[in-house]
């Protein structure tokens, strides 16, 4: 009920601001999504599935130094009812003053540079973005996460804060789905816990440091809060799952450079679980 209280001040906000400036529509498209296999996994799986998605994207300037932009995201499905969704990808006020600037609302951030670990639901530095295992099960669909991010741009060197006010779980297919990991025999939708009291709404801090150099450009990235990854715990003979989101201290780089006709990518990290409970870490 909070989250959802938050998302609604983060709305009534962009609005009112938007009704002060001029925004513009810049895309909107509706499609079909539609998964069909000719070949039977398991008797309790279907064999596909189909959904009306939908997807606007406005934004504008609010004045001198405002601007906003909105991105909301629809997604109804007529079988998996855990494919349903809508999402604000983006609710995102800015303010902008030489140097600095302030952002605050819902956002999609990226921090990878590799496409190689982006083929996999399998997250090395870009933790921010929880993703929509329901919706794409190749973990590229990004959910929009609220947060305030403050940053400097120097001439060479990009500083950015980020504080995360919640944590927004995984969201896993149905038993039903064909795209279940695990055939449809456990449900990996119930019972999440988290080992903080304050549960998903423990706050998390990030700080990213981006240096350009002639040909290369590296970043330094810590990140504190929960891991996106939860530990799963299935139980087959129930066909019920536990998951815990624990916290972790991640230390990160990324690396991006070109010489002559090659183009290198790096990115790597530490992953630091000290905060929990011995039997997690």
């Amino acid at each position: 009920m909070l989250a959802r209280a938050c998302w609604g001040v983060i709305v009534l906000l962009w609005v009112d601001s938007a009704c002060a400036g001029e925004i513009h529509l810049e895309k909107l498209y509706f499609g079909i999504e539609t998964f069909f296999y000719p070949a039977d996994v398991t008797a309790r799986q279907d064999h596909g599935s189909t959904a009306l998605v939908s997807q606007a994207e406005l934004q504008g300037a609010l004045g001198e130094r405002w601007s906003a932009r909105l991105t909301p995201f629809a997604r109804v499905d007529f079988k998996d009812s855990h494919r349903s969704l809508f999402d604000l990808r983006e609710a995102e006020l800015d303010y902008a003053q030489e140097r600095w600037r302030l952002a605050v609302g819902s956002r999609r951030v990226s921090w990878s540079v590799t496409e190689s670990v982006n083929i996999v639901p399998y997250q090395v530095v870009d933790i921010i973005n929880q993703r929509d295992l329901a919706g794409d099960p190749a973990g590229q669909e990004k959910m929009g996460a609220a947060m305030a991010v403050a940053s400097y741009q120097a001439d060479n060197t990009l500083v950015q804060a980020y504080l995360l006010p919640w944590f927004r779980p995984r969201r896993f297919p149905s038993t039903e789905a064909r795209e279940q990991p695990l055939r449809g025999l456990v449900d990996l939708n119930d019972n999440i816990r988290y080992v903080s009291g304050a549960g998903r709404y423990r706050q998390a801090v990030a700080l990213r440091i981006e240096e350009s150099f002639y040909a290369a450009n590296l970043a330094l990235i810590q990140y504190h809060g929960y891991a996106p990854q939860p530990i799963i715990e299935p139980n087959f003979a129930t066909g019920r799952s536990r998951q815990l989101y624990y916290l972790i201290d991640m230390s990160a780089f990324t690396v991006q450079a070109t010489y002559g006709k090659w183009l290198l990518k790096s990115e790597s990290a530490h992953f630091n679980a000290h905060e929990n409970a011995v039997r997690f870490t």
